[in-house]
């Protein structure tokens, strides 16, 4: 029997609402979980919450590119070759990648207990009647409204 593919990583220290953090909130977190270098490199690309972090396939990738606006990042994540290639720093590379899985994991146990509610809720409903049943059962108030003119005086 195989183990599944997140079972080491523990999600129990985010927070609940992760998935609605945006923005700074969001980089804070980073910051907490993965690091300053790690929170700068999603900070750059405007990864700024759960869902545009995970629809990154590679969110390391901009490193490769040539730009001066990638100078300064590029200073603090990668060690530059003799060659003039640069490398991401291993323990760089593995944070964002426990960082993938931890919010891809917590993603996941997120979706089950909404579908979970949604079964429960579902199942703990009765069937409701049709709509004219439900009309001709309920009661009926009789309001009454009365209008009086409106008078103006003009000077």
């Amino acid at each position: 029997m195989s183990t599944p593919k997140y079972s080491q990583i523990d999600t129990k220290t985010l927070p609940s609402n992760i998935m609605d953090l945006r923005d700074d909130a969001f980089y804070d977190l980073i910051r907490q979980v993965s690091g300053k270098r790690v929170a700068e490199l999603l900070t750059f690309q405007e990864c700024n919450g759960v869902d545009s972090f995970l629809g990154c396939k590679d969110v390391t990738a901009i490193l490769q590119l040539k730009s001066d606006q990638l100078n300064n990042l590029k200073k603090h994540s990668c060690v530059t070759l003799t060659d003039g290639t640069i490398a991401l720093l291993p323990g760089l590379e593995s944070s964002v990648n426990n960082l993938m899985k931890l919010l891809k994991k917590k993603r996941e146990e997120i979706n089950k207990q909404v579908q979970r509610l949604q079964s429960i809720t579902s199942s703990a409903l009765p069937a409701l009647p049709a709509a004219a049943t439900i009309s001709s059962t309920l009661p009926t108030t009789n309001v009454s409204i009365s209008h009086s003119p409106i008078r103006t005086t003009v000077p």
